[in-house]
Protein backbone atom coordinates (compact mmCIF):
# COMPACT_ATOMS: atom_id res chain seq x y z
CA UNK A 1 0.00 0.00 0.00
CA UNK A 2 2.86 2.42 0.78
CA UNK A 3 4.51 1.60 -2.54
CA UNK A 4 1.20 2.08 -4.37
CA UNK A 5 0.64 5.45 -2.62
CA UNK A 6 4.10 6.84 -3.37
CA UNK A 7 4.00 5.51 -6.93
CA UNK A 8 0.77 7.47 -7.48
CA UNK A 9 2.19 10.51 -5.67
CA UNK A 10 5.23 10.44 -7.98
CA UNK A 11 3.19 11.20 -11.11
CA UNK A 12 3.58 14.97 -11.47
CA UNK A 13 2.37 14.91 -15.10
CA UNK A 14 -1.02 13.35 -14.37
CA UNK A 15 -4.00 15.68 -14.53
CA UNK A 16 -4.69 16.99 -11.03
CA UNK A 17 -8.05 15.20 -10.69
CA UNK A 18 -6.53 11.82 -11.60
CA UNK A 19 -3.51 12.38 -9.34
CA UNK A 20 -5.71 13.36 -6.40
CA UNK A 21 -8.04 10.37 -6.86
CA UNK A 22 -5.08 7.96 -6.96
CA UNK A 23 -3.21 9.32 -3.93
CA UNK A 24 -6.25 9.83 -1.73
CA UNK A 25 -7.38 6.23 -2.26
CA UNK A 26 -4.59 5.11 0.10
CA UNK A 27 -4.56 8.16 2.39
CA UNK A 28 -6.27 8.84 5.71
CA UNK A 29 -9.01 11.47 5.61
CA UNK A 30 -6.67 13.99 7.26
CA UNK A 31 -3.87 13.45 4.75
CA UNK A 32 -6.35 13.45 1.85
CA UNK A 33 -7.55 16.88 2.97
CA UNK A 34 -3.95 18.14 3.07
CA UNK A 35 -3.25 16.74 -0.40
CA UNK A 36 -6.20 18.72 -1.81
CA UNK A 37 -3.96 21.81 -1.84
CA UNK A 38 -1.00 20.07 -3.53
CA UNK A 39 -0.17 20.82 -7.13
CA UNK A 40 1.17 17.52 -8.53
CA UNK A 41 3.46 19.48 -10.87
CA UNK A 42 5.48 20.37 -7.76
CA UNK A 43 6.10 16.75 -6.75
CA UNK A 44 9.88 16.19 -6.97
CA UNK A 45 9.76 12.54 -8.08
CA UNK A 46 8.67 10.26 -10.90
CA UNK A 47 9.88 6.81 -9.81
CA UNK A 48 9.99 4.83 -6.58
CA UNK A 49 13.48 3.36 -6.10
CA UNK A 50 13.03 1.54 -2.78
CA UNK A 51 10.73 1.18 0.22
CA UNK A 52 12.25 0.07 3.52
CA UNK A 53 10.41 -0.53 6.79
CA UNK A 54 11.94 1.48 9.64
CA UNK A 55 9.70 0.77 12.64
CA UNK A 56 6.28 -0.51 13.62
CA UNK A 57 3.82 -0.43 16.51
CA UNK A 58 0.37 -1.98 16.87
CA UNK A 59 -1.17 0.83 14.85
CA UNK A 60 1.61 2.61 12.90
CA UNK A 61 4.44 1.58 10.61
CA UNK A 62 7.13 3.94 9.35
CA UNK A 63 8.89 3.49 6.01
CA UNK A 64 11.80 5.20 4.29
CA UNK A 65 10.92 5.65 0.63
CA UNK A 66 13.62 6.60 -1.84
CA UNK A 67 12.50 8.07 -5.14
CA UNK A 68 14.45 9.42 -8.07
CA UNK A 69 14.07 12.92 -6.64
CA UNK A 70 13.37 12.75 -2.91
CA UNK A 71 13.67 10.65 0.20
CA UNK A 72 10.44 10.40 2.14
CA UNK A 73 9.42 9.17 5.56
CA UNK A 74 5.95 7.67 5.23
CA UNK A 75 3.76 6.66 8.16
CA UNK A 76 1.04 4.09 7.55
CA UNK A 77 -1.73 3.81 10.12
CA UNK A 78 -3.87 0.73 10.65
CA UNK A 79 -7.48 1.25 11.65
CA UNK A 80 -10.42 -1.08 11.30
CA UNK A 81 -8.29 -3.75 9.65
CA UNK A 82 -7.09 -1.46 6.86
CA UNK A 83 -3.86 0.51 6.55
CA UNK A 84 -3.65 3.94 4.99
CA UNK A 85 -0.90 6.52 4.67
CA UNK A 86 -1.24 9.04 7.49
CA UNK A 87 1.74 11.26 6.66
CA UNK A 88 4.70 11.77 4.41
CA UNK A 89 7.59 14.12 4.84
CA UNK A 90 10.78 14.83 2.98
CA UNK A 91 13.92 13.51 4.62
CA UNK A 92 17.13 15.47 4.24
CA UNK A 93 19.55 13.67 1.97
CA UNK A 94 22.73 12.58 3.68
CA UNK A 95 24.01 10.20 1.03
CA UNK A 96 23.31 8.86 -2.44
CA UNK A 97 19.71 8.39 -3.54
CA UNK A 98 20.29 4.77 -4.47
CA UNK A 99 19.75 2.04 -1.85
CA UNK A 100 22.88 0.88 -0.05
CA UNK A 101 22.35 -2.76 -0.96
CA UNK A 102 22.13 -3.78 -4.61
CA UNK A 103 18.93 -5.28 -5.94
CA UNK A 104 18.02 -7.44 -8.88
CA UNK A 105 17.43 -5.47 -12.08
CA UNK A 106 13.93 -4.01 -12.06
CA UNK A 107 13.28 -4.99 -8.41
CA UNK A 108 13.61 -2.22 -5.81
CA UNK A 109 15.47 -3.39 -2.74
CA UNK A 110 13.46 -3.55 0.47
CA UNK A 111 10.10 -3.12 -1.24
CA UNK A 112 7.25 -3.77 1.11
CA UNK A 113 3.55 -3.18 1.67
Amino acid sequence: MVTRFVTAWAHPRWPRTKWLAQVTADATAELAADLETTDPRNVPATTVVSVTAESATDTDATFLVVTDGARLRVVARSSGGRSKVASLEAVRRTGPLTPSSPSSPGTPSGTSS
